[in-house]
């Protein structure tokens, strides 16, 4: 079985966060938007974190006459039973999950439409995520929108080809802001993930810089 593309679409700020240290994240432009949910529109499934979901509630459409399936890391079942991914029938919902969530919760989400896919005891393991969205829905292009936490598993797993990154003209600043990529982090260049840049492109009206960038392998 062949695996899928897989890619990180978000925006940042210049000085690489994805929200302020209140949680403000909608910095992007319309235009930027209408871009976004193109891409969804293209995608098969798209992957936030649980974190996603709590801050901004999003519904993860495209909008248009397709959407991809929605996807929520949460391996400790956090989110609500009123997030619009749940509530929402336009998309499939599934929620990857561990050994450690609670089992009532996890059957009031499934009566409510919700898969839950256990993939784990105490982690949710990303590469039998990925296959078994391939396997399961034939998905062949998958997103990820998460947060820098969640960037981080998909990276250090060796998960993402592609990178495409809009730069808003904007600085938040902030120590405790997130950023496009936390978690632990690579001691040095030697095990870093280097990135090949394969396109730059402008958006004028806004000073948005859009770059798509590919993942070299064997970093």
């Amino acid at each position: 079985m062949e695996k899928p593309l897989v890619r990180i679409v978000c925006a940042i700020s210049v000085d690489g966060k994805l929200a302020s240290i209140e949680g403000y994240s909608s910095f992007s432009s319309q235009q930027d938007r209408e871009r976004l949910f193109k891409l969804r529109e293209e995608a098969d499934a798209v992957i936030v974190g649980a974190n996603t979901i709590l801050n901004d509630n999003p519904l993860l459409t495209s909008r248009g006459k397709r959407n991809p399936i929605r996807v929520v890391i949460d391996g400790q079942l956090k989110i609500p039973l009123n997030a619009r991914v749940v509530t929402d029938k336009s998309a499939l919902t599934i929620v990857a999950t561990t050994a450690k969530a609670e089992q009532g919760k996890i059957a009031r989400l499934r009566e409510k439409g919700v898969e839950v896919w256990i993939l784990g005891d105490t982690r949710v393991d990303l590469k039998k995520l990925i296959s078994k969205l391939a396997a399961r829905y034939e998905c062949k292009v998958i997103q990820v929108e998460g947060g820098g936490r969640t960037n981080w598993e998909f990276l250090k797993e060796g998960l993402i080809d592609e990178l495409q990154l809009t730069i808003a003209p904007i600085i938040l600043g902030g120590e405790r802001a997130p950023t496009l990529v936390d978690g632990e982090g690579f001691k040095g260049l030697e095990d870093c993930i280097r990135l090949e840049l394969k396109s730059i492109e402008t958006l004028r009206s806004s000073s948005e810089a859009i770059l798509s960038f590919r993942v070299l392998k064997g970093k």
